[in-house]
């Protein structure tokens, strides 16, 4: 199944802890635009002369906006499973620097699973033009037979579209019968488990 969400912030995406140290409090977020980001949260809670105090504390970079995103909220909900809950709604948490480093730790090992997800599979964002990506071996290996395409509209809504796939091979077999070329052994699989499975959904409504 392929995933074409309407609109997708292009990358790369930062998640950040900034530090104010004048109240020992400390910010999590996400954006495109780390250093501009760190002058606008200072401009928003800091007197003019305290604002080049607030510090960018820990930072990681993502491709993908929804694993920024979900690296966010889990630093978050993770502080606020341990008792903090924010003193400037919604990202704003006051507490001491060992214990944000503890929960930094924590992030670290979510950050870096996410990221060698990133690095073997291209996320959700992937392009079938990516050289050397699973979605891109799967889409060229099958010679692009899918089971479903989901679509994002503008408005938010989703259309989800259904081929049909025994037409779908059926012209697979058709083109590579007829030009006498070597059929893709993905494809072939493909379609072997594809047909067993049809054949089994038979029998059984029989």
């Amino acid at each position: 199944m392929v995933y074409q969400p309407d609109h997708v912030p292009k990358g790369p995406h930062h998640v950040y802890v900034f530090y104010d140290k004048t109240e020992s409090r400390f910010k999590i977020g996400e954006t495109r635009r780390l250093a501009a980001r760190r002058t606008d949260a200072a401009r928003d809670v800091l007197s003019w002369h305290e604002r080049p105090t607030l510090k960018i504390y820990r930072h990681w970079t993502f491709q993908n906006y929804y694993a920024g995103i979900h690296v966010e909220q889990a630093s978050m909900n993770l502080l606020k499973l341990h008792g903090f809950s924010p003193v400037i709604k919604p990202d704003w948490f006051k507490i001491d620097r060992a214990t944000m480093d503890a929960a930094i730790t924590v992030i670290d090992d979510l950050a870096k699973v996410i990221l060698d997800w990133e690095e073997r599979s291209g996320g959700i964002e992937c392009s079938p033009f990516q050289p050397e990506k699973p979605y891109t071996r799967y889409v060229h290996d099958t010679d692009w037979v899918t089971l479903g395409f989901v679509l994002e509209n503008k408005d938010g809504s989703i259309d989800y579209t259904e081929p049909d796939v025994r037409e779908a091979i059926a012209r697979k077999k058709h083109y590579y019968e007829k030009w006498k070329k070597k059929m893709p052994d993905a494809l072939a699989r493909f379609i072997a488990e594809y047909e067993a499975s049809s054949q089994v959904k038979e029998v059984r409504h029989d």
